[in-house]
C-alpha cells in the first residue's frame, strides 16, 4: 500500500491517545506582534527593516513578516513598506 510502518505506528498512537484518528487542531501560542503596536511601531519607523521589527517585538523576521502581511502592509521590492490598497 506504500504506507511507512513510523507513520502507521503514529496513526497507532493516535487512536489510542484520542479514540480516533482524526487529526489534532495546532495549538497556536499567542503572538509576538500585537497588530496595534506593530502599526504604531510602523508610522513611526516607516523604513524599518524585517530585522529591527523583530528584534524590538522578540520575533523572528519571518514572524514579523508574516504580522506585516496580516495587517495589510507589504515590503517591496524597493524596500519601502505599502499598505495593500
Amino acid at each position: 500500500m506504500g504506507i511507512s510502518i513510523s507513520t502507521i505506528k503514529a496513526w497507532k498512537k493516535l487512536l489510542n491517545e484520542t479514540g480516533s484518528l482524526e487529526k489534532r487542531l495546532k495549538r497556536r501560542t499567542a503572538t509576538k506582534f500585537p497588530a496595534e503596536e506593530l502599526e504604531a511601531y510602523i508610522k513611526e519607523h516607516p523604513d524599518a527593516m524585517l530585522s529591527e521589527i523583530a528584534e524590538k517585538f522578540g520575533g523572528s523576521t519571518s514572524g514579523a513578516f508574516d504580522a506585516l502581511e496580516r495587517i495589510g502592509i507589504t515590503l517591496k521590492k524597493r524596500d519601502l513598506l505599502h499598505r495593500k490598497g
